[in-house]
């Protein structure tokens, strides 16, 4: 199955068959594919023709189906690339047939990696505004391809599937729409900011695609964006607004799944509690989050938007556990990994995930894995008995680093360390932000805290 809702495949390959005789594009589809899966946190369909077609050749219907059916697509540039009118029918037909037009916004739906650059400048000149990653060193005409296992390459791949990753994401997200609630109480609007900042990340496309005021309310703008929408988020005040009030009771009347958020902190007035019974007694009722704190009410549209995408048969982002923890332990030492994974079963009885890092995979992967759960869980817990003080040292620098990237509104619900019993007396060296503990158990008290 494809990211890309409603594609057969992510990204088509399309490459001269004289640039795979050592099989560089074949270890560059597998790199690249290896990469995608742990950005996308999904693996990606990715297709190329794996038999030996010259440019005289019929370019046949098979193939026309399967740029038909791809989401983007990726070009090898060579100087053979540009010497192949196969190579120059497959990119011609792609940007004529592609569903929806060659570009999403300001952005071509194709991606160039330039092998090796062409002598009159064709890898420049080709799709210009196009995402285009150099696999070369030297200027022409010194240029060589890196190899596959030189760091260079390996460089580039990661850049390259960054730059697929926000390609691939941009057009999912415009597959599911979500309807937020428009001219909110100035109180409210850091969650509504919230909200709009985060969820496009998970892959959601948000209605209206302006900003909107109860001038603009009726039934040729803003009626139809909720009728559009899969879901409808209302963030009332306290204090009853007929703008707010009047999306939410349209929202109803079209029978549309809603989320009714009321913030914690102050009683609603007579004429919004009226409407938050109206809301419940309708014959779709909404989901009604009063006195929640905004991680609640963004966990709770992010499960309800991920069902409306199952039900609607449009995949979303996978599901982001509501505890979840990383568990830091050193992999090289078989009793700290055998302590660890009992250390893991505690924590299963409160968090619903429990990672440990990986071990025997490229190290670059590995990396990427480890900087991915400590920007995603939502608790990180180290395991520090015999492993040395540098270990600790490395991975709380790339901790710090993360949480300068926290956004306010979605801090971690725990970070703590424990050291064997007997031990504590070591906490006077570790920094003194961080929680150091003897045993699992106050760390877990601390994810069972209501509000955390």
């Amino acid at each position: 199955m494809a990211y890309v809702p409603q594609a057969e495949f992510d990204i088509f390959l399309s490459y001269a068959w004289a640039d795979d005789h050592t099989e560089w594009v074949t270890a560059f589809e597998k790199a690249l594919a290896e990469r995608l899966h742990v950005l996308l946190a999904e693996k990606p369909a990715l297709w190329r023709d794996i038999r030996q077609l010259s440019g005289e050749q019929v370019f046949q219907d098979e193939i026309k189906k399967k740029l038909e059916s791809s989401a983007a697509l990726l070009a090898v540039f060579s100087p053979t690339y540009f010497a192949s009118k196969y190579c120059e029918e497959e990119r011609t037909y792609f940007q004529q047939q592609v569903a929806g037009g060659p570009r999403i916004g300001n952005r071509l739906k194709t991606l160039k990696a330039i092998k090796l650059p062409d002598d009159h400048g064709l890898h420049k000149e080709l799709w210009k505004d196009a995402y285009g990653f150099s696999f070369h060193s030297d200027p022409i005409p010194h240029a060589r391809e890196y190899q596959p296992g030189e760091s260079a390459f390996s460089d580039r791949i990661d850049e390259l599937a960054r730059g697929a990753k926000a390609l691939l994401e941009q057009m999912r997200n415009t597959c599911l729409s979500l309807y937020l609630s428009e001219g909110v109480a100035p109180a409210l609007a850091p969650a509504w900011r919230a909200l709009h900042n985060e969820l496009p990340t998970h892959g959601f496309r948000l209605l209206p695609e302006f900003r909107a005021t109860e001038w603009d309310f009726g039934p040729d703008v803003l009626h139809p964006a909720i009728e559009e929408s899969a879901l409808a988020v209302h963030l009332l005040a306290p204090v009853y607004n007929e703008f707010a009030a009047a999306q939410l009771r349209h929202s109803l009347r079209r029978g549309k799944p809603a989320i009714v958020w009321l913030p914690p902190g102050g009683s609603a007035d007579r004429k919004t509690e009226a409407l938050l019974a109206e809301a419940m007694a309708a014959q779709a009722p909404a989901t009604l989050l009063r006195d929640t704190e905004l991680w609640q009410l963004k966990e709770t549209v992010l499960e309800a938007a991920r069902a409306q995408a199952a039900r609607l048969g449009a995949p979303a982002a996978p599901a982001r556990s509501s505890r979840s923890v990383y568990l830091i332990c050193d992999r090289t030492d078989p009793g700290d990994t055998a302590e660890a994974l009992a250390l893991a079963e505690q924590l299963r009885t409160v968090a619903r995930e429990v990672h440990l890092p990986e071990s025997d995979r490229d190290p670059v992967i590995l990396d990427q894995l480890h900087q991915q759960r400590l920007a995603e869980c939502d608790a990180i817990l180290f395991y520090l008995r015999r492993a040395p003080r540098g270990f600790f040292d490395e991975n709380y620098g790339d901790l710090v680093r993360c949480l300068r990237r926290q956004r306010a509104q979605n801090p971690y619900r725990a970070v703590g360390l424990v050291v064997p019993p007997g031990a504590s007396a070591r906490a006077a060296s570790f920094p003194p932000d961080l929680a150091v503990y003897d045993s699992v158990a106050p760390f877990l008290a601390q994810l069972r805290e209501p509000g955390r």
